[in-house]
């Protein structure tokens, strides 16, 4: 497993989207977003997970490396920063379409 060690997470662009698995009643309501040095942070609030990603902030691209399990291991020096934007991708993916 490759790792990778940030300061900080930071947000610069992020998306809202639904991956359609019937998780509940809403599908499977998802975020991400690109926080530079080529990573995607993602969560999945259905399933309560999240990853980090090395990839386009695309929505074929997240699905592509979240269904294949390709994540990589991130190591961040400012763990708060972390939770913060956990926090806005949760309250963001609640945007996303209902299925």
């Amino acid at each position: 497993m490759k790792t990778t060690t940030i300061e900080r997470v930071s947000i610069l662009g992020s998306k809202a989207f639904n991956l359609g698995g019937e998780y509940n009643e809403k599908g499977q309501q998802c975020a991400a977003a690109d926080i530079g040095h080529g990573l995607v942070y993602f969560v999945d609030i259905a399933r309560g997970l999240d990853y980090f990603f090395e990839c386009d902030l695309k929505v074929s691209a997240i699905r592509q490396e979240y269904l294949n399990n390709q994540s990589v291991h991130v190591g961040v020096d400012d763990y708060a920063s972390k939770c913060d934007v956990r926090q806005a991708l949760e309250a963001l993916a609640e945007t996303a379409p209902t299925l």
